[in-house]
């Protein structure tokens, strides 16, 4: 009996989407754990092969504090990264066992799997080297596509998502409207993210009556207030503040060395950001505001002037795999966090700039899928540092429009 087929929507890349195995400059695992679901635990238990059996059974780990179906147990990461990868960086699972025999989370990757009103949404994590090629460098920007494709989840799904559900009512309008914000090409990809958050500081009221057609209304509303000439000339006027972007930095720098980075290839491009930057241990530079000012002239703004497709196309990769918008009484803490890795990611792009004095689309590239691979994901480092902005007082709209210009 085949696989059943399902009603799937995707981002056109991933129709071109293959893994380059060896040829990858990353590997998948490396810097996590990997978790085991239940279902493969068992099978790894019954296997008869015994060199690969002895060989799982000296690396896997019950998980036993916080055990659950999906994460039954792990396998803990090596020096190059999970244990069970050949001396060429390949899985032995996969290798020698084959596809089925890996867990929900090898089998995954890098894709991002969400259902909602009982279609999936498959997209993917920049994560993946292969991935951020496809989705960063693509000028056309990305496009959407309903098919008809197997169902080869396992029935597992990051975000279940009913808007019959009054919780989820608004939910497909917001992330829609959010991506039409992202993709307006009539302003910067700044103050792209600059609207957008100020259409969300718009929607207390639509969320408290959770109306959709107030919400509707007020769409309709703020679509007037893009096509209007006065929102640019407003927009030009918000200029980046470098001493408190200089301060917001080295706070996000001082909470950095709390958490153990095991990512190899990202603690090699920190090392090569803080030559960039002349950082020594966690204290910027007292002139770091002008050097920033300084890089952004001479590198970033040359390089971003044909490229701000690439900014474009992240933002809108992040807002549809995580399906912003999901939870309306958070809203502005999503588009806080959104915010947060935007501008941390510019940060590492001036620092690589300063480092190889140039930014071209393999350093582009090489920075944003190693960000998103240890830090983009990593849901209690962003949770501190909004929690940081908050008690400092700096989670307001203007305060993160400074951020976003810096």
């Amino acid at each position: 009996m085949g696989n059943v087929q399902k009603q799937t929507l995707i981002p056109e890349y991933m129709k071109h989407f293959s893994c380059i195995g060896s040829e990858c400059e990353d590997t998948c695992c490396n810097g996590w754990t990997i978790n085991i679901d239940k279902n493969t635990y068992k099978k790894y238990k019954n296997l008869s092969s015994q060199k690969i059996k002895d060989d799982i059974n000296k690396n896997i780990k019950r998980n036993k504090k916080n055990s659950s179906e999906g994460f039954y147990a792990e396998f803990p990461i090596g020096v190059n990264g999970c244990s069970m990868l050949s001396e060429t960086g390949l899985c032995r699972i996969h290798s020698e066992l084959g596809e089925s025999y890996l867990s929900n989370t090898c089998t995954i990757f890098p894709r991002s799997i969400n259902k909602v009103n009982n279609v999936l949404e498959i997209g993917a994590s920049l994560s993946c080297p292969e991935i951020a090629r496809l989705v960063l460098l693509n000028p056309k920007g990305i496009d959407f596509e309903m098919t008809i494709k197997d169902d080869n989840t396992r029935g597992f799904t990051f975000n279940n998502i009913n808007s019959n559900l009054d919780k989820f009512k608004l939910f497909w309008d917001i992330r829609s409207f959010a991506i039409f914000i992202l993709q307006d090409k009539r302003y910067s990809v700044d103050d792209r993210l600059i609207n957008l958050g100020m259409w969300i500081s718009k929607l207390n009221e639509v969320v408290e009556l959770n109306s959709e057609e107030k919400l509707l209304e007020n769409i309709n509303s703020f679509k007037e207030t893009l096509n209007n000439q006065n929102l640019k000339n407003s927009l030009s006027k918000i200029k980046p503040n470098y001493d408190l972007y200089t301060k917001i930095c080295y706070e996000i720098l001082s909470i950095r060395k709390l958490y153990r980075l095991e990512s190899r290839r990202y603690i090699e491009l920190l090392n090569e950001i803080s030559e960039g930057f002349d950082i020594n241990g966690d204290t910027l530079p007292d002139d770091f505001g002008e050097m920033i000012f300084g890089i952004k002239e001479k590198y970033y703004n040359p390089y971003f002037k044909d490229h701000d497709y690439i900014l474009e196309n992240y933002l809108v990769n992040e807002v549809f795999t995580d399906c912003f918008g999901k939870d309306t009484s958070k809203i502005f803490e999503e588009f806080i966090v959104l915010v947060i890795k935007y501008s941390l990611i510019k940060l590492h792009l001036y620092g690589i700039a300063s480092k190889y004095k140039e930014l071209n689309d393999e350093l582009i590239v090489y920075v944003i899928q190693s960000f998103s691979k240890c830090i983009g994901k990593f849901n209690v480092y962003l949770k501190t540092i909004l929690e940081l902005l908050k008690k400092n007082e700096l989670n307001s709209l203007a305060h993160m429009a400074i951020l976003i210009k810096g």
